[in-house]
């Protein structure tokens, strides 16, 4: 099991999957950034985070996985569930690096853009097992 994992990880898709998560993080950063003055730096992160979620989504389709054997409303459901987990693993990794990490280092300077950067790193691979083997899958559930 393990190495089919590091065969997953090291594949072309893979680097698609990145490529295209990357464009969506700089939505997602980018709409925190703009954001985090007039509504705070957590809902900041949530709302950037679904910005993201809607670039991902056509991106994944039409650039990594193609289209799943599902209807789009069950897709749909399926990433938002997928992506809820992200959601949560973001938040709190960005929390934890802001609040506790980064001050620990002596870090005082673009906190909160440092600690988001990691925040959303942190699912990349959760997030690509999930909507490979769930979203865009071609099996039946």
């Amino acid at each position: 099991m393990f190495d089919s994992l590091i065969k997953e990880f090291l594949s072309a898709q893979f680097l698609r999957f990145l490529v295209s998560g990357t464009i969506a993080a700089i939505f997602n950063f980018g709409t925190r950034y703009f954001l985090q003055p007039y509504i705070g730096y957590t809902l900041a992160i949530v709302i950037g985070y679904l910005v993201g979620m809607v670039v991902a989504f056509i991106l994944y389709e039409h650039e990594v996985f193609g289209e799943g054997s599902r209807s789009r409303l069950m897709e749909v459901a399926l990433f938002v569930a997928v992506t809820a987990l992200a959601i949560v693993q973001t938040v709190i990794v960005s929390l934890v690096f802001a609040e506790y990490v980064l001050p620990a280092m002596g870090v005082t300077e673009h906190v909160d853009d440092i600690a988001h950067f990691f925040g959303i790193g942190a699912p990349v691979f959760t997030s690509f097992i999930g909507h490979k083997y769930l979203t865009f899958s071609r099996e039946k559930i």
